[in-house]
């Protein structure tokens, strides 16, 4: 686990959102209780797609 869920969750969210973002609270929650991934880019980009940032090349 990165952080505990219960802490980091509305806060990455309060921040996405103040960022102008529509984060997805309960994928940014499934992120930082991911405990079976096996590259931490996987999970770098995961949170990014649930923080609400897109990408041009359509991924997130």
């Amino acid at each position: 686990m990165i952080a505990d869920p219960d802490e980091v969750t509305p806060r990455a969210v309060a921040w996405a959102e103040a960022a102008g973002l529509r984060p997805d609270a309960a994928a940014v929650r499934a992120v930082l209780e991911d405990e079976d991934a096996v590259f931490a880019e996987d999970l770098a980009s995961a949170l990014v797609r649930a923080l609400g940032f897109g990408f041009p090349d359509g991924d997130g």
